[in-house]
């Protein structure tokens, strides 16, 4: 099984990937600012650029 980490992804063609790699097998983590809750199957990943701990 493959890993994968998105960089945003979170919406337009982002998302849309992130929905299909895990039904052809693949491990998503999407790395956001968590504004947009990811989608079922992909592990969430929050960053915040504007706080040291956030990133």
């Amino acid at each position: 099984m493959r890993n994968v980490l998105a960089i945003g992804g979170s919406r337009y063609f982002g998302r849309h990937l992130v929905t299909l790699l895990p039904d052809a097998g693949t491990r998503v983590a999407l790395l956001n600012r968590g504004s947009v809750p990811a989608p079922d199957g992909v592990r969430p990943l929050i960053a915040d650029r504007t706080t040291k701990a956030g990133v």
